[in-house]
């Protein structure tokens, strides 16, 4: 009874999985080339430390988004595994 609706579901989990994965790494692009800008101008007028900051920058965006694609994926298999089955048949 339920079947067609949750492939309907599951589809659409799979389109905006790869919607935000998409979105996510176009942000992150994004943010490390203002980051990176920020570095060069920084080095040109001779600003060790907000070079510094930038490259901080760039390492942490990294982190966050390669964490994001370690965690959520078992994230989703930690609610997979921990979903009720049906009362009815």
């Amino acid at each position: 009874m339920l079947q067609p609706l949750l492939a309907q579901l599951t589809n659409l989990a799979a389109e905006f999985w790869a919607f935000g994965v998409g979105v996510l790494l176009i942000l992150a692009a994004l943010l490390m080339l203002y980051r990176a800008i920020q570095g060069t101008t920084a080095l040109g007028f001779g600003s060790g430390q907000m070079a510094a900051a930038a490259i901080i920058g760039i390492v942490g965006i990294l982190i966050i988004v390669m964490a994001a694609f370690k965690v959520i994926p078992s994230f989703t298999e930690i609610l997979k595994s921990s979903a009720p089955s049906a009362p009815f048949k």
